[in-house]
């Protein structure tokens, strides 16, 4: 349920022990809705509908779990029943609008290898299937082309079915990357968990549709020198995956909300799937 303006100031004001003195709406959250608070705080709640597979104990457990790594918002309070986080107001730290520079590319390689590379394990994945075959219950007739999303699931599981899962983000959009002096501020890791690394990958750059010179630049940045066009035409199995799964969970979105905006995400998102699959 959405909470009324003097109910996220109770609750601020019970959890964190201060008075507020400024208090406004941040822009940019489709799942959550931010407040900053004092220039000092940021508290966020959640929407009307929770997603599906999202549980805030185990986005608790998951920040926890990376804190010691410094690339996410530094948390005050978690209450983990209602899903009001409090955390530290990231000054300084700016998104990018529409593609993002090539020094700001190269420090989301770097921090993305920082997180992959960590050896953190979480009891929690992040399950491609089980997703898709959710998202994919309420499209209706609004499927897509079945031979097309069948390959792509097939060349998903034979990667899957033979290489290490690592702690993910698994949502890399422009709303939830931070960029502050040299450094990258990852925010907002309700669908963090274990995955395929090149799911993030893919995530960056599907996500933020970055051209095809920015991802080599992304990929050779991350890789280094093991870049290759064997990783590379894996990171496109990914990046396809990525267009499907949210494409229909933009549907789902639709069906529970019946927010336009999740209709325009699932416009965008078909429009590169038939770009992908007229190649």
């Amino acid at each position: 349920m959405i909470m009324l303006d003097n109910q996220i100031k109770e609750a601020f004001t019970s959890l964190v022990n201060k008075k507020i003195h400024s208090y406004h709406v941040i822009d940019g959250g489709l799942s959550n809705i931010s407040h900053e608070i004092n220039d000092s705080y940021v508290i966020r709640t959640p929407s009307n509908y929770i997603q599906p597979f999202n549980d805030f104990s185990k986005e608790k457990a998951v920040l926890e779990a990376i804190e010691k790594l410094s690339i996410s918002e530094k948390i005050v309070k978690f209450d983990t029943e209602l899903g009001i986080k409090i955390s530290k107001f990231v000054h300084g730290g700016l998104l990018y609008k529409e593609t993002p520079t090539d020094e700001q590319i190269r420090l989301t390689a770097k921090t993305l290898k920082k997180l992959h590379r960590s050896g953190i394990e979480v009891p929690y994945n992040f399950d491609l299937n089980k997703r898709l075959d959710l998202y994919k219950s309420f499209a209706k007739k609004n499927t897509l082309d079945q031979r097309y999303e069948k390959k792509i699931i097939r060349q998903i599981n034979a990667i899957l079915s033979r290489e290490k899962m690592v702690i993910c983000h698994n949502d890399l959009v422009r709303g939830n990357l931070l960029y502050r002096f040299n450094k990258l501020v990852i925010i907002d890791w309700e669908y963090a968990g274990m995955n395929h690394p090149y799911f993030d990958l893919a995530s960056f750059i599907s996500e933020n549709d970055l051209s095809d010179e920015q991802t080599r630049l992304f990929l050779s940045s991350y890789f280094g020198s093991k870049f290759n066009n064997l990783r590379t035409k894996k990171v496109n199995v990914f990046i396809a995956f990525n267009d499907i799964l949210w494409y229909y969970w933009s549907l789902m979105m639709k069906d529970q909300t019946e927010k336009e905006v999740y209709e325009q995400i699932a416009i965008l998102k078909k429009n590169r799937i038939e770009k992908e699959r007229g190649k």
